[in-house]
């Protein structure tokens, strides 16, 4: 699957490779391979820049909520469906998964939207 790196940024006291890639959708991998810094790939196949921008807010978001101790999954999950993951945090956890995700947001968009721009133009 075709991918580009946009750049690594901060959420929270953790750098965070950002990806584009092919397709629509999106996926985080907190050790992507042995020594990586984790990893936000994003699905560039959006005619809407706002659908780009919603997948790399969910995926920074599922991310920080991860990285602070608020996600759960129940055991055992033969399924292993993503989608049977719980958040369960306060609200100063809550605050500190916004704050991250938003510096995170601040920092990647205006590289983020380039390198969609880019991607639509080579479509």
């Amino acid at each position: 699957m075709k991918a580009s790196r946009v750049g690594s940024y901060g959420l929270g006291p953790q750098s965070v490779d950002l990806y584009l890639r092919e397709d629509d959708g999106g996926e985080f991998y907190v050790i992507p391979e042995a020594g990586k810094t984790p990893r936000i790939v994003v699905g560039a196949d959006y005619d809407s820049w706002y659908r780009v921008v919603e997948v790399a807010h969910h995926e920074a978001m599922e991310l920080a909520m991860t990285m602070i101790g608020a996600r759960y999954q129940p055991a055992p999950d033969n399924g292993n469906d993503h989608g049977s993951y719980v958040f369960v945090m306060t609200h100063a956890q809550f605050s500190e998964a916004s704050a991250r995700t938003a510096q995170f947001l601040a920092a990647s968009l205006p590289d983020l939207s380039r390198a969609w721009a880019k991607w639509r133009k080579g479509k």
